[in-house]
């Protein structure tokens, strides 16, 4: 599941967990891991920039938008 997904070492994938599975009691969680894993993936601020605006593309698709919004802003 989301989880899985998060171990990953590619931040294409990571992103991609947006997407899983997941009860909407995790989505703070897994949104906070993805951030994370993204910011250990990435070695610079236009890359991180890049797969952020793709999380948050994505994470309207299961109306997370808002969540993810606060978490990249927090």
């Amino acid at each position: 599941a989301a989880v899985d997904s998060l171990s990953s070492e590619v931040p294409e994938e990571i992103v991609l967990a947006i997407l899983m599975d997941f009860p909407p009691e995790e989505a703070d969680g897994v949104i906070s891991s993805i951030l994370s894993k993204l910011q250990l993936l990435t070695h610079d601020e236009a890359t991180l920039k890049r797969y952020i605006q793709q999380l948050m593309i994505l994470s309207r698709l299961r109306k997370l938008d808002t969540a993810t919004e606060k978490k990249v802003e927090a």
